[in-house]
């Protein structure tokens, strides 16, 4: 059904001359330029659409659309390197460590990380648990040693406003932390002011969780929070 009202939206601009209907029109026809393009991986598309029916080259709405994407994408592109440069050199004054500018703890904000000589930029992955999310840093060896791999994982608490890592691998010897919320947070038990930089060394971490998963991931000796009464 979907499918349908969508092949008929291509054609909305055959029979209008509003500029809505034709811009309407002109998106419908890249959307299925891209199921078109992506057609291994769309479950949802109908062998029965014959593209050739659909007027893709004569629409200047479309090619215009697209020069728009392309110049969007561009700016998009340039702006996420330019944030990456500017906390990797920012993690790059500290020794084995990884830097996170926390703004949106629920869900993760990206880490920059230098370990040894290896310098980068993780995204987050949430994972959704039972009885609690967690938010994941992870990194798998690309060199012949583990230097290179890391492993950083943190359980969001309270109002968004509470840290608990429970996995910290060994080559990370600092995690340093910028507080972007606004308002005061907790880092492992630690007070972080707004706006305020503080660096932990892996003492403070209270693993309460056994992660076999995790790159020598192992539990802690101190277990504290939420968590540690369910194992």
């Amino acid at each position: 059904m979907v499918l349908k009202y969508k092949l008929e939206l291509t054609h909305l601009s055959e029979h209008s001359d509003s500029e809505l209907d034709r811009i309407i029109s002109a998106s419908a026809k890249l959307s299925f330029e891209q199921d078109k393009k992506h057609k291994k991986e769309r479950w949802f598309l109908d062998d029965s659409v014959d593209y050739k029916k659909i007027q893709f080259k004569k629409d200047d709405y479309l090619i215009e659309l697209k020069k728009k994407m392309e110049v969007g994408q561009k700016e998009i592109k340039e702006a996420v390197e330019k944030e990456n440069a500017r906390i990797i050199e920012i993690a790059k004054q500290y020794e084995d460590c990884v830097y996170l500018e926390a703004s949106c703890i629920s869900s993760g904000d990206k880490l920059a990380y230098h370990i040894a000589d290896y310098i980068g930029v993780i995204e987050p992955r949430l994972h959704s648990g039972m009885f609690q999310d967690s938010v994941l840093y992870i990194k798998h060896r690309t060199s012949e040693t583990n230097e290179d791999a890391l492993d950083f994982r943190y359980f969001p608490q309270g109002l968004g406003n509470i840290i608990e890592t429970y996995s910290w691998s060994d080559n990370i010897k600092q995690a340093v932390i910028k507080n972007r919320t606004g308002e005061k947070i907790l880092f492992n038990g630690e007070e972080i002011a707004p706006e305020e930089v503080r660096a932990f060394t892996p003492e403070r971490h209270t693993q309460g969780l056994f992660s076999p998963d995790c790159y020598n991931g192992k539990p802690n000796k101190r277990k504290r929070g939420i968590n540690s009464s369910f194992f």
